[in-house]
């Protein structure tokens, strides 16, 4: 879905900015109206053949790149990004670690695959340094909060969890650490255990949840709630029994249809 929503917005770019300036690569019937030196460089055939793939894509009703005489590359969309605020496609961007002009920092530059700002304490949770998530807590001047949230909504019993740091969930949970937190993924912390198969914590957390009265949950983590049942309603279990149930619906009928043709 990704790829094809990718699809859709390039090809939409591209029509928009067909009318750019600069030469295009010229057809059989323009070549001899060609004097410059870069067309000179297109020979006959290689003409031939781009101009017989742009007909095939405007016949499917598709855009088409910009392509410079001399058989350079076709020209990127990032060039065109550079607007401040803008992303690749010339919009406002969606997510705020995307830099302007395109310059995504998740995947490029200094700053690479950090898309928030990381706390102290949650990097201890995640590395499983028990006596200095206890000395942020307890000792530090302020303390810190044990349900500080970093950019995503992430707390550090999320952290925790999701590495296994058995102890410090202990910590965190002594100290009243929220159980049912979610970040901007509408994953709590027994979400991110049950991903990593911390079947331990998941323990640990069910255990305090039903000491501090929480109610909710219908699936296996219960009293707590998976992101499934906070998001449509239904528990992971549940989930996943649609999605196999769909899946062998659609790979039945395409067997019916190979029969048929056959």
């Amino acid at each position: 879905a990704h790829c094809f929503t990718t699809f859709i917005k390039e090809t939409a770019w591209i029509g928009a900015h067909r009318h750019n300036s600069g030469p295009r690569v010229p057809t059989p019937s323009s070549q001899a109206a060609c004097t410059t030196p870069a067309a000179q460089k297109c020979t006959g055939a290689s003409c031939r053949v781009v101009s017989r793939r742009r007909r095939k894509q405007q016949d499917r009703g598709k855009r088409t790149l910009f392509i410079p005489m001399g058989g350079g590359p076709a020209r990127g969309l990032l060039e065109h990004a550079t607007a401040p605020g803008k992303n690749t496609w010339g919009e406002a961007p969606r997510f705020s670690w995307e830099a302007p002009g395109g310059v995504d920092r998740a995947s490029s530059g200094p700053a690479a695959h950090v898309l928030f700002a990381p706390q102290r304490l949650h990097e201890a949770c995640c590395k499983g340094f028990t006596e200095e998530v206890v000395w942020l807590l307890d000792k530090c001047e302020p303390p810190v909060d044990v349900n500080l949230l970093d950019g995503g909504g992430r707390s550090a019993l999320h952290f925790a969890a999701g590495w296994g740091r058995v102890d410090i969930v202990k910590e965190l949970i002594v100290r009243g650490a929220a159980l049912e937190t979610r970040d901007m993924w509408r994953k709590a912390p027994v979400d991110w255990a049950l991903q990593a198969h911390q079947a331990e914590v998941v323990q640990l957390m069910r255990i305090e949840a039903v000491k501090r009265g929480v109610w909710g949950g219908r699936g296996k983590v219960a009293p707590l709630t998976t992101m499934t049942e906070a998001t449509v309603g239904k528990t992971h279990e549940e989930v996943q029994a649609d999605v196999e149930a769909f899946t062998r619906k659609i790979y039945g009928e395409q067997a019916r249809r190979d029969e048929m043709a056959a």
